[in-house]
């Protein structure tokens, strides 16, 4: 059996990182996951947040990713997610005015004289709370 694990990173717009890892920790809904070579077969579903990468040459790699899926293997786990940053593109200017927008737009929300559906209302939440570990990523690991 191998002691790497293959991990790869993919977004709608392309493969976002690829290389070989000692360890894995993902954001998951219920906790992080923690993930090494050899690990047991799971699909499930990752929240926003930050995702850290044991590479073998590079060292530590972490990312912010926003949510998604994660298939992990006993040789490879594979991310989707609709959007993927590393910290080293960490911006803490965009992260805020991220956060502002989202907050306008639920405020916005909240003044409309209009019943608003349930569902609509707490899509505006989670993007803000999106918006907000993003922006909270950005100034952990700002450059």
């Amino acid at each position: 059996m191998s002691q790497l694990l293959q991990v790869e990173i993919v977004t709608p717009e392309r493969a976002v990182f690829s290389a070989e890892a000692t360890e894995v920790l993902v954001p998951g809904v219920d906790g992080e996951l923690g993930i090494l070579p050899g690990h047991l077969p799971l699909f499930t579903t990752i929240r926003v947040g930050a995702m850290t990468v044991k590479t073998v040459n590079d060292g530590e790699r972490i990312f912010c990713i926003e949510g998604g899926f994660a298939e992990i293997l006993p040789h490879g786990v594979t991310i989707l997610t609709d959007s993927c940053e590393g910290s080293e593109d960490s911006d803490v200017s965009m992260a805020q005015e991220m956060v502002e927008k989202a907050e306008a737009a639920l405020k916005a929300l909240q003044e409309d004289k209009e019943d608003v559906h349930h569902e609509l209302r707490e899509d505006y939440y989670d993007a803000l709370d999106r918006a907000r570990r993003r922006l909270a990523f950005s100034e952990e690991h700002k450059k």
